[in-house]
């Protein structure tokens, strides 16, 4: 730009002195210095042109980096255009994916549920239609046991009155072993009679609770038998419904009885133990143990306390092995609304 001003100026000064030659009549001065100054307006106008031609290529320059820029821009937008729309497929491939595992869970746990209502809800009718059979059979046990103590027993009793009369008509029956015999005979099956009557419809247990019940059970059974039953109680009984009570007394009834009839056993122990919601039962005698196994538990005695186990919650373990005597041991655990005992 200096450089420019510079050549302007010194082509006025020789403009100038050609002016002042040719006033002065020194004609070969003034072309001198006019035809510097024409050499100097050449100068300054190739300068301007250059200037002109360098500032078209400098924008030219200037133009190509902002395409380039402008070029890279578009491109960087395309590239994040196409992330985004990548990363929305990414996004919507995984939110479609959780949500059908969500959907596959939810439909897998309403099936497991269905499936256990199901399974709970069969159950449950099982166990009801258990109750009712088990319900029946104390009710037809109870009719029996009253027929056994209101009828058999008076007619029983008669006979006895008769046959103690008999003497005082015919005296020498008195002395006959035969009429001793018949006697001690009908004693006999009058115990067996009222024991059994007991064990149909056990009235201890009604009004003086389950431990008086089996600890009368256990005596009944060792003076009616030469098997010596020791009943023993730990722990706190928790309160139970006569439902339950009679259940329990139930099962520890057929587990003895089982004992006396097949287990040619000396001794026998009964244990109970109590604590806040649950109950164990274990018998265990001296007898001649158990050879088959499964086959004793396929049979009457232990499918009916398994059918009574199964409605109070209960579960029955049996050890046993050929002579070396069988032990029985059952808990159950007493669901709350079994806890109140009704008279």
């Amino acid at each position: 730009q200096r450089g420019s001003v510079r050549k302007t100026v010194i082509k006025a000064l020789h403009n100038n002195l050609a002016n002042l030659y040719d006033s002065t009549k020194d004609y070969a001065k003034a072309y001198y210095h006019r035809t510097q100054a024409y050499i100097f307006a050449d100068s300054i106008s190739q300068a301007e042109k250059d200037k002109v031609i360098y500032e078209i290529e400098a924008h030219s320059r200037m133009a190509e980096k902002d395409k380039d820029i402008r070029d890279k821009k578009v491109e960087l937008l395309l590239v994040k255009q196409k992330l985004s729309r990548k990363n929305l497929w990414m996004v919507s491939i995984s939110s479609g994916t959780l949500l059908l595992s969500f959907l596959f869970i939810v439909l897998y746990l309403r099936q497991r549920l269905r499936l256990h209502k199901e399974k709970a809800d069969k159950q449950q009718q099982q166990i009801n239609q258990l109750s009712a059979v088990l319900d029946g059979e104390e009710k037809e046990r109870a009719r029996i046991g009253r027929q056994l103590h209101d009828d058999v027993m008076v007619e029983f009793s008669l006979a006895k009155i008769n046959l103690a009369a008999l003497p005082d008509e015919f005296p020498v029956v008195r002395s006959t072993h035969t009429y001793d015999r018949v006697e001690q005979q009908l004693d006999k099956t009058g115990i067996k009679i009222r024991q059994t009557a007991h064990n149909l419809m056990p009235d201890a247990l009604l009004t003086e609770g389950l431990l008086y019940a089996i600890d009368y059970f256990c005596n009944g059974i060792s003076k009616t038998t030469n098997i010596s039953i020791h009943f023993q109680f730990f722990g706190t009984l928790p309160p139970l419904s006569v439902d339950m009570e009679i259940n329990i007394y139930r099962i520890l009834q057929e587990l003895v009885q089982n004992v006396v009839k097949h287990a040619a056993a000396t001794e026998v122990l009964v244990q109970v133990y109590g604590r806040e919601n649950v109950i164990s039962l274990t018998i265990d005698d001296n007898g001649k143990g158990i050879k088959d196994l499964q086959r004793a538990e396929n049979g009457m005695g232990i499918r009916s306390i398994r059918s009574r186990l199964k409605v109070m919650n209960g579960d029955m373990d049996i050890r046993s092995a050929p002579s070396e005597g069988t032990e029985v041991h059952i808990e159950i655990t007493i669901p709350p609304l079994a806890r109140t005992r009704t008279a």
